[in-house]
């Protein structure tokens, strides 16, 4: 096994705290072995240090890696969380301690504690383990735990680490819900875009249907033009072939001055006329 140990960062360990009675930790059942040889007095701060050792290693979780803290809770129902110091490891083991603050030992009676490993989404504890407490000559009526003691720092540190990620969550919250605001505007400005553009093609199509429309109705005017063309010179071959002067005598026998008279005189009887241009037009109703 190898012996040499590692201190860790994040933890004291420039004090002079030390201890060679260490209390072992069970892997079995997480139980701390009874606390002997240990004595603490009411009255007392900061003057009795207790050192652990236990395996590293639980269930494959490194606990090295994990945040050391000691819940206790006394007989009158103070309570508190502590840092443990001088963390160190080697492969197989975890070596710390923990300095008793004033206020575990305010009240004699019974003092309860254990040890919690805490990380992301992860907390195992010990088993708590009980500690006698004795009267000492000075009592608790004349001792009050100054507000500047670290133990009091560190409640005050952990309430401001859970004010900052409370305030952190509700931006976070607020700036979601802008997100879904905009998206859901976006969704909506697309809606309406869809609409136009579908009212614009519906527009489109119809456009469409009336120029074909119109297109159908000129080839069908073209087409009856056309027809009345052809009759027109079908009657002038048919009363004058090859002729000029012939072709001055209509159908009905009519003679006209000259052939341009005759001309404009059958395209008259038949709805046309020729304009300025010489473009054959059709005469409006």
């Amino acid at each position: 096994m190898n012996e040499v140990y590692e201190y860790m960062d994040g933890y004291d360990h420039s004090n002079s705290y030390s201890d060679d009675m260490i209390f072992e930790v069970s892997k079995e059942d997480k139980s701390i072995s009874v606390i002997r040889k240990q004595t603490l007095i009411s009255g007392e701060r900061n003057s009795q240090y207790i050192a652990f050792q236990m395996p590293r290693y639980y269930d494959g979780i490194d606990l090295s890696e994990k945040n050391i803290e000691v819940i206790y809770v006394t007989e009158t129902g103070i309570s508190d969380i502590n840092k443990v110091i001088n963390v160190r490891r080697n492969e197989e083991y975890l070596l710390f301690g923990w300095v008793v603050p004033g206020g575990a030992l305010q009240d004699p009676g019974t003092l309860s504690f254990c040890i919690e490993f805490a990380g992301d989404e992860y907390v195992m504890k010990t088993m708590p383990v009980e500690v006698e407490v004795f009267d000492g000559m000075n009592g608790s009526d004349i001792m009050v735990e100054p507000t500047g003691q670290v133990w009091y720092m560190q409640i005050q540190n952990l309430c401001s680490e859970t004010l900052e990620k409370a305030q952190n969550h509700e931006t976070n919250a607020a700036a979601s819900e802008r997100n879904a605001q905009t998206y859901m505007q976006n969704a909506q400005n697309a809606y309406s875009q869809a609409n136009l553009a579908k009212e614009s093609i519906q527009g489109s199509t119809k456009q469409i249907t009336d120029n074909k429309t119109s297109i159908e109705d000129l080839k069908k005017e073209n087409e009856q033009l056309k027809a009345r063309l052809d009759a027109a010179l079908a009657d002038y071959t048919g009363s004058a072939e090859g002729e000029i002067a012939d072709a001055r005598v209509d159908r009905k026998g009519k003679t006209y001055s000259t052939l341009g008279a005759a001309i404009r005189g059958q395209f008259d009887e038949i709805g046309l006329y020729i304009d300025e241009d010489g473009d054959i037009c059709q005469k409006e109703d």
